[in-house]
C-alpha cells in the first residue's frame, strides 16, 4: 500500500483485533494477523474499489514488519522496505517515535539499530530515547528466535549473532 517494494506482494497482509481464516478473493491472498493493539496504532484511511479501509502509516508498517519478521521473510526484508519507505520520505523520525509507544521494547530495539545499519541514523533519535527508558530490561536478540548472544551493540542493547 505505501508501494515500498522491489517486488509486487504475492500477499496483502492485514491486521485485525480477532482471529479471521486467510482467504483468496480472485488473485489476491489475503493472510490476516491477529494485533491486540489493531485500533491504537497509527493509522490513516484510504479510498479502495469498494470503499474505504484503514491502512497502517508507514512508521507502523517499519514497526510491524520487526515485530513479526517472518511475516516479512525476515529483518533483510524488513530493512529494505525500510530503506525505500526513508527514500521516499515516508517516514519521519517523529512518526516512528510515535508508532513505537506501541509496541514492546525488543522491538524498538531492533529497528533502532536497522537504520544504524542503512546509514539512516536520522530516523533513530525518537526511537533512542524510548528504548533508553528501558536501559535495565534484558538485552535482545537481534533474532527473536536465538538466545541473546554474540557481540552488544551499546547503544540499542542488542545481541547481534557474530
Amino acid at each position: 500500500m505505501h508501494g515500498a517494494a522491489h517486488q509486487t506482494p504475492q500477499v496483502l497482509q492485514v491486521a485485525v483485533s480477532a482471529p479471521v481464516q486467510d482467504r483468496t478473493l480472485g488473485r489476491v491472498r489475503l493472510q490476516f494477523a491477529t494485533r491486540a493493539r489493531v485500533v491504537d496504532v497509527p493509522r490513516e484511511q484510504r479510498t479502495a474499489p469498494t470503499g474505504r479501509v484503514w491502512v497502517a502509516t508507514p512508521a507502523t508498517t517499519s514497526l510491524d514488519l520487526v515485530d513479526d519478521p517472518d511475516r516479512s521473510g525476515g529483518l533483510s526484508n524488513a530493512g529494505t522496505v525500510l530503506a525505500e519507505l526513508a527514500d521516499g520520505d515516508r517516514l519521519t523520525d517523529d512518526a516512528l517515535a510515535d508508532a513505537a509507544r506501541h509496541f514492546p521494547i525488543t522491538t524498538i530495539r531492533r529497528l533502532g539499530r536497522l537504520p544504524d545499519t542503512l546509514d539512516l541514523a536520522p530516523l533513530t533519535g525518537g526511537l533512542e530515547q524510548l528504548a533508553s527508558e528501558h536501559r535495565r530490561a534484558p538485552i535482545t536478540a537481534l533474532d527473536a528466535r536465538s538466545p541473546p548472544d554474540g557481540p552488544l551493540d551499546h547503544r540499542w542493547r542488542v545481541a547481534v549473532p557474530p
